[in-house]
């Protein structure tokens, strides 16, 4: 079971040193000065070579994130999902197709989206989380 989150007024609060907003943009790895960036593909593997391609991105995203996180003690997933004021019962059916089930995954509320050029009505955005364990 994901461990209780303080507060769902200020839905990232627990992340406040990280993430200063209430709220992810929608170009958070260009808005941001400190995200990380970097081309997984290469130009070691042809694109005509589809899966072998995929491969080597995943192996070299795998050894990106092995060496981000090898001291990390804590890992949130953290998951967002459009919609209508009341949250989706299926936005978290993607995660079946892994170890994770709904019912790890704790909701911590929504955000109203200001931004009515993307958006047609009332738009909200949904935040779930989960902390990732070794399986």
């Amino acid at each position: 079971m994901a461990k209780a989150i303080p507060s769902t007024d200020n839905i990232l609060g627990s992340f406040p040193q990280v993430f200063p907003r209430t709220d992810f943009s929608h170009n958070l790895f260009h808005d941001w000065d400190h995200c990380l960036r970097f081309e997984l593909g290469g130009d070691d593997v042809s694109d005509s070579l589809c899966l072998r391609r995929f491969i080597q991105a995943f192996e070299r995203a795998d050894a990106v994130a092995s060496w981000l996180f090898r001291d990390t003690e804590e890992l949130w997933l953290l998951s967002s999902d459009y919609g209508d004021e009341k949250p989706r019962k299926k936005r978290l059916k993607p995660y079946k197709k892994t170890t994770l089930r709904p019912s790890d995954f704790q909701y911590l509320g929504k955000v109203f989206q200001e931004d009515s050029d993307d958006f047609t009505g009332d738009i909200y955005r949904h935040w779930d989380a989960t902390i990732l364990k070794e399986r």
